[in-house]
C-alpha cells in the first residue's frame, strides 16, 4: 500500500462504527517506521489510566485489528512472553514527515467528524465503572470548571480524563483528593513525566526539618488529611474554629514553592474545611484564607489559615 492508497483507505473507504481505526492508524503514524505496539494504541483508544489499559488491549485485537489487516492497511506481529504485539502500517516504502502529518489530519478529521454525527461518543467510558462511579468523575470535572487543571482547556475543546495523580500502580487510590481533571495531552504527558522522575519528586516530599512543630504533628492522627496535607487546630486561635491547613513536606516558599498536586491538595483541604466548619457553626458567614508561616523565621514552615466569618 503506497502513501495516496493509504490516504484514500482514510478519507474514502473506511467505514467506521466507533473511533478505533483512526486512532489506531494515527497512533502507528507518530513512528517514522510506522509501527506502534498493542499498549501504545490501546492508550491512544481513551487514556493511560491502568484500569483501561487492558480492557483497550483487547479492543485492539478485535475490531480494528480484523478490519485493518482485512483491508491490507497494516500487519500484526506477536509479541514474546510478557511483552505487547506490534502492529505496523503495510507500506511499500516509508513516508516523510509531510505525508505522515497529512494522514494524521485526515485521520483526526474522521474522528471529528464521526463525534460530530454521533455525540454520545463524546461520553464515552472514560474510566471503567467498576472503579470510578459517574457522580465521582462529574464532581471531580466540575471542581475544575471543565477545564484541564494543567493547562486551562475547556472540556468543549478536548476530552477530559479523570487522572490519579498519584498512579494506582503505586499505591494511589480512586478518592476525591487522589483524582483531577486533565486533557489528553497533559495526562499523557504527566504519565511519561512521572515514570522519569518519580523517585526523585517523591523524595523531595519526604523533606521534614528537625524542630518544626508541624513537621513532629506529621505522625499523628488528624480527622482531615490526605496524602499532601493534613488539617490542625492553632494553638492560640484568633476566632472559634479557625483551622490550619498544612503540607506534610517542609514548605518555605509558600505558594509557589509547592509542587502543582501539593497546591491542589491543600486547597482541596480548604474546601473540606470549609464545610465542615458550616456544617458545625450555621452563624459562619465566609471564610478568610490566607498564607502564614511559623513563627520561629528560622524554621519556616509555611501553612494555609481558614478562619470563618460570622
Amino acid at each position: 500500500m503506497n502513501y495516496e492508497e493509504l490516504l484514500n483507505f482514510v478519507k474514502v473507504k473506511m467505514s467506521m462504527t466507533h473511533i478505533y481505526q483512526p486512532v489506531m492508524i494515527r497512533t502507528m503514524l507518530k513512528a517514522v517506521d510506522g509501527a506502534a505496539t498493542v499498549g501504545e494504541i490501546a492508550s491512544g483508544f481513551l487514556n493511560h489510566d491502568d484500569s483501561q489499559l487492558e480492557y483497550y488491549k483487547a479492543i485492539t485485537k478485535r475490531w480494528p485489528h480484523k478490519t485493518l489487516i482485512h483491508h491490507g492497511v497494516v500487519r500484526y506481529q506477536r509479541g514474546s512472553k510478557g511483552h505487547d504485539g506490534i502492529y505496523r502500517l503495510q507500506l511499500d516504502k516509508a513516508l516523510d514527515a509531510k505525508q505522515r502529518e497529512r494522514l494524521r489530519e485526515v485521520c483526526t478529521l474522521r474522528l471529528e467528524e464521526f463525534k460530530d454525527k454521533d455525540p454520545w461518543i463524546k461520553k464515552f467510558r472514560m474510566l471503567d465503572k467498576r472503579s470510578m462511579p459517574g457522580t465521582l468523575r462529574y464532581d471531580i470535572i466540575a471542581k475544575a470548571g471543565g477545564m484541564c487543571v494543567a493547562c486551562g482547556i475547556k472540556s468543549t475543546e478536548a476530552l477530559l480524563h479523570v487522572d490519579h495523580i498519584t498512579p494506582v500502580s503505586r499505591g494511589g487510590k480512586t478518592v476525591s483528593h487522589n483524582l483531577q481533571a486533565l486533557c489528553y495531552r497533559c495526562n499523557t504527558e504527566k504519565r511519561d513525566r512521572d515514570e522519569t522522575d518519580f523517585v526523585l519528586e517523591h523524595n523531595r516530599l519526604k523533606f521534614r526539618k528537625r524542630g518544626c512543630p508541624h513537621c513532629k504533628k506529621l505522625g499523628h492522627k488528624h480527622e482531615i488529611d490526605n496524602s499532601m496535607a493534613f488539617v490542625t487546630e492553632p494553638s492560640n486561635p484568633a476566632t472559634k474554629l479557625q483551622k490550619l491547613v498544612v503540607p506534610h513536606r517542609h514548605i518555605t516558599g509558600a505558594f509557589d514553592d509547592m509542587f502543582p498536586s501539593e497546591r491542589q491538595l491543600c486547597l482541596g483541604l480548604v474546601d473540606s474545611v470549609k464545610k465542615c466548619i458550616k456544617s458545625e457553626d450555621n452563624s459562619v458567614k465566609g471564610f478568610d484564607v490566607f498564607f502564614d508561616q511559623t513563627k520561629d523565621t528560622e524554621l519556616k514552615h509555611y501553612y494555609i489559615i481558614v478562619m470563618p466569618k460570622r
